[in-house]
């Protein structure tokens, strides 16, 4: 289903299983990821310093992402195993860069100057739901950019 939309416990066991990571303690701080199927995934990416909840107790499995999530999800990949030599324009050439929060601004603008995103008319969209084609690319770009192919 290509054109489906994407949870965040779906792209949380894509990043957790291209990285190859396994959970390293066996205690979770995320009541609703008990038993279910991306457990062992989402507890991989916390472990790995990768992943926060949408609270102190709740990660929001089920939660549709929007493409502002899904780049500060990816970007942790890169903080993590950045080659250091990604190229990173000055400004953004997404018309709507004004509605793109705060604290994804950097990312989304490293994501735009690499090529992994290009979005759609000129448009960012950061509350717009994501394909899933269209994250299995930008998780392809951001596995190549960090050399985890």
């Amino acid at each position: 289903n290509p054109n489906g939309k994407v949870t965040r416990a779906q792209l949380a066991v894509m990043i957790a299983r291209a990285l190859e990571l396994t959970p390293t303690s066996a205690s979770t701080p995320f009541s609703d990821t008990v038993g279910k199927w991306y457990e062992q995934d989402v507890q991989a990416l916390y472990d790995a310093g990768m992943i926060s909840g949408t609270s102190a107790n709740n990660f929001n499995g089920d939660q549709t992402l929007t493409r502002q999530q899904a780049v500060l999800m990816l970007n942790q990949i890169v903080k993590k195993y950045s080659k250091d030599n990604y190229n990173t324009s000055l400004e953004s050439n997404f018309l709507d860069v004004n509605k793109i929060a705060e604290n994804a601004k950097d990312a989304v603008l490293m994501f735009e100057s690499n090529g992994i995103i290009s979005g759609d008319k000129g448009y960012f969209n950061p509350q717009g739901d994501l394909t899933r084609a269209q994250i299995a690319k930008m998780l392809y770009g951001t596995l190549k950019l960090t050399g985890n192919l």
